[in-house]
């Protein structure tokens, strides 16, 4: 069976060759997973809000918020 395989392989254009190879490397090589890739998700926040503190009234004011 091989020495016939080799005859017809030499036989048949490079072309030829190239395309059965190359559906055989399907056969024998794993295909990759076609999986739909996601969009990664937007974990940033929707709004940041900063407060800057002088006075100590309002330190205290911020810390009676706290507990």
């Amino acid at each position: 069976m091989a020495e016939t395989f080799l005859t017809d392989w030499e036989e048949i254009s490079p072309r030829e060759r190239v395309r059965t190879a190359s559906n055989l490397i399907k056969l024998i090589v794993p295909q990759p997973n076609r999986e739909t890739i996601e969009e990664p998700t937007d974990n940033r926040p929707d709004e940041i809000k900063v407060t800057i503190v002088t006075a100590k009234e309002e330190i205290d004011q911020l810390r009676e918020l706290r507990q």
